[in-house]
């Protein structure tokens, strides 16, 4: 038997919630802990529908990912068939549905005939070479670029690859990819 710490009548512990602390069971019967649970419900009702609608935000933005990712997948495979019909690189870029600047770097490489150049790329992206204390910020751009680059290439049976430190980069065949 225990006494309920709100209507003060001893009841036994099976009128009790287990207790999330150390104690065996809760100190409200379980009718008081109802009734406190909906008085808590009814005066905080504006945040906890916030708080559901937040988390049914989240739950519908990972829904958007998928349905990006399916999208990704479908423009990759229409870019396989492009190619394998006899279509030309430089077309079946625009099926991956690049950003401004990564169909930029890939049409510089493209058209340098798979291989540029850092010098070919920043020239070919910022117009003259940037100034000394410019370049570093560029070439860190440019690696951003290029690991979002790499990953748009994935699965399309081509790479976009580095052939080595400060040499530029190459689009080449999957089998051929180092």
């Amino acid at each position: 038997m225990k006494r309920c710490s709100r209507c003060k009548i001893e009841k036994p512990l099976s009128e009790f919630s287990p207790s999330v602390q150390q104690r065996l069971v809760g100190g409200y019967c379980r009718k008081c802990a109802a009734a406190q649970n909906r008085v808590w419900h009814r005066s905080r009702c504006e945040y906890v529908h916030a708080r559901n609608r937040w988390y049914r935000d989240r739950r519908n933005g990972r829904r958007g990912e998928r349905e990006r990712a399916a999208a990704d997948s479908a423009n990759k495979a229409a870019f396989r068939e492009h190619i394998r019909n006899g279509g030309t690189l430089l077309d079946g870029l625009k099926l991956l549905q690049l950003g401004p600047v990564q169909m930029a770097l890939a049409e510089i490489v493209v058209k340098s005939g798979g291989s540029a150049s850092l010098d070919e790329i920043l020239n070919g992206l910022y117009g003259d070479q940037p100034n000394p204390d410019d370049r570093g910020r560029c070439i860190k751009a440019l690696k951003l670029v290029t690991f979002k680059l790499r990953r748009k290439f994935e699965n399309t049976g081509f790479a976009f690859v580095r052939p080595g430190y400060a040499m530029g980069w190459e689009i080449v065949a999957e089998g051929d990819a180092r």
